[in-house]
């Protein structure tokens, strides 16, 4: 993530509740110091695989859906994605997710 972190803003969107992110928030700090932000689910509003929380993030990112990849393990998800015009990647090994990663990128 950190390599990607030179030449890609990495942000993070996760459904969650606001007991588990107290938790996570100070369990992972390290690992989550790679994201420019994290949209998290309560405090948009809205969740995946809801639209809104695509679009809310592009929006606040101000790029388009075609500048964006979306990464996540959950196929309604991933699907989510693809209806508001975002690529994504539906992740079912670390091996499988990096040389998908490596195909969008180069």
């Amino acid at each position: 993530m950190a390599d990607l972190k030179k030449d890609f803003r990495l942000v993070a969107l996760t459904n969650t509740n606001m007991i588990h992110e107290k938790v996570w928030k100070v369990k992972y700090k390290d690992t989550l110091s790679v994201f420019e932000q994290i949209f998290s689910s309560p405090h948009m509003g809205t969740r995946k695989p809801e639209s809104t929380a695509y679009q809310m993030v592009l929006d606040n990112l101000n790029i388009k859906a075609e500048q964006a990849l979306f990464l996540d393990d959950n196929p309604e998800n991933t699907k989510g994605a693809e209806r508001v015009g975002i690529d994504a990647i539906l992740v079912r090994s670390q091996m499988q997710m990096r040389e998908d990663l490596i195909v969008r990128i180069d």
